[in-house]
């Protein structure tokens, strides 16, 4: 299921929505990221990204936690 699924692999590029966090007896919430281009691009790219983490010995997760920290401060 979706809502299980790491924070960064929540984004429908097609569709245009990004999968907030939810406990599991609250309703779905999404963000609307279709006027965003700099998402869909950044989700399209994070394949690479992920696979550049790894080959450096870091954690695709830290490193997105890392970014998104930076970002949303």
């Amino acid at each position: 299921m979706v809502r299980y699924a790491p924070l960064w692999s929540r984004v429908c590029v097609r569709h245009g929505r990004w999968l907030l966090d939810a406990d599991a007896d609250q309703p779905h919430e999404y963000l609307d990221v279709r006027h965003l281009p700099e998402v869909t691009f950044a989700q399209r790219r994070w394949g690479g990204v992920a696979r550049r983490a790894v080959r450096a010995g870091a954690e695709p997760g830290k490193v997105f936690t890392l970014a998104h920290a930076v970002v949303a401060r």
